[in-house]
């Protein structure tokens, strides 16, 4: 059987859930500090409105994969794998 080694690293969108995520998109999107990239302003140069305000139109884009259904996915996929290599990570970027 084929090993994979994999890095698990955490990621914003693993540790807080869709909604948080697009709540806080929707935030910085209104913030007046925060700069509108140009795809977000019309012909006339105002800010379009705010995209992350219809969190239905984000499922086709953020998927709902966590670490528990990533891992229990891996289990049922035709090979092994070796390390996930996630203690190295930690061992390494969480020292005190």
């Amino acid at each position: 059987m084929q090993q994979l080694e994999l890095c698990v690293s955490p990621s914003f969108s693993v540790t807080t859930s869709r909604n948080t995520l697009l709540n806080v998109a929707e935030k910085l999107y209104e913030s007046p500090g925060n700069p509108t990239s140009c795809y977000y302003l019309d012909e006339k140069g105002q800010k379009k409105p705010n995209p992350y305000a219809d969190h239905e139109k984000w499922n086709n884009y953020l998927n709902s994969m966590t670490i528990r259904r990533f891992n229990h996915m891996l289990k049922e996929l035709p090979f092994e794998v070796g390390s996930s290599g996630q203690d190295r990570f930690w061992r390494q970027h969480l020292q005190t």
